[in-house]
């Protein structure tokens, strides 16, 4: 019996080694095409905006993002909807939980905000996110951004330059546009990060592998850091 379960136990850590690595494999290169992208790049600009620059409507926005992508996590969960999402070249968390513990997480790599520019900031209305959630399900992405039924009829975007410095043992600079989402009551219900501004790769597998990837990152993270 013994043995049995030891052969079980053998095959269950196999398979999940396995898993961990296929995903860990068709993660690299959404990530390299996002991280060598230089289309839409841009470089640092002299100087960033300040907060107290950004209209009232986008001012709370900037500033919780600041404050997560500078290592101090989500200081009010309140500014979150229940089921919010992020999602990067590498992975995507789903409700608040994940999305708290992914930039609690963060602070390992011992982010700085090295500059930031507000792109834009504009409603959306609730056609206009039907047809863009009707594009994503048609490539069979399972990441349809905001979910447009049952929110409020109207859907802002706030766009975000971000230029950011990590050190995880070697120090080194990422150039991310950022789309936050919020509805009409306010709460964040979708950032998406685009490294170097490069669009998200939908075509399966790589929505499946990211959202993976994200469910193995919580995993881990809520029981190391």
């Amino acid at each position: 019996v013994m043995a049995k379960k030891k052969v079980i136990l053998g095959a269950t850590a196999a398979a999940v080694f396995a898993a961990v690595g296929h995903a860990a494999a068709l993660s690299v290169v959404p990530m390299v095409v996002a991280m060598t992208s230089r289309k839409d790049r841009r470089e640092i600009p002299e100087r960033s905006q300040s907060v107290e620059s950004v209209g009232e409507r986008s001012r709370p926005v900037v500033q919780a993002i600041l404050e997560m992508y500078g290592g101090l996590g989500v200081k009010n969960p309140s500014f979150l909807a229940e089921s919010v999402v992020f999602e990067d070249p590498a992975a995507r968390v789903e409700g608040r939980p994940e999305f708290i513990e992914a930039f609690r997480a963060l602070k390992v790599m011992k982010p700085t905000n090295v500059a930031w520019e507000l792109v834009k900031a504009k409603p959306e209305t609730e056609s206009e996110c039907q047809a863009r959630t009707a594009t994503k399900e048609a490539v069979g992405s399972s990441s349809a951004s905001v979910a447009c039924h049952g929110e409020p009829s109207v859907i802002t975007t706030t766009e975000i330059d971000l230029w950011q410095k990590y050190k995880f043992g070697l120090e080194f600079q990422i150039y991310s546009r950022l789309a936050v989402s919020q509805n009409e009551a306010g709460p964040i219900v979708r950032v998406e990060e685009r490294w170097n501004n490069a669009t998200l790769i939908e075509s399966w597998p790589f929505p499946s592998v990211r959202r993976w990837n994200g469910k193995l990152s919580y995993f881990l993270t809520s029981r190391l850091i």
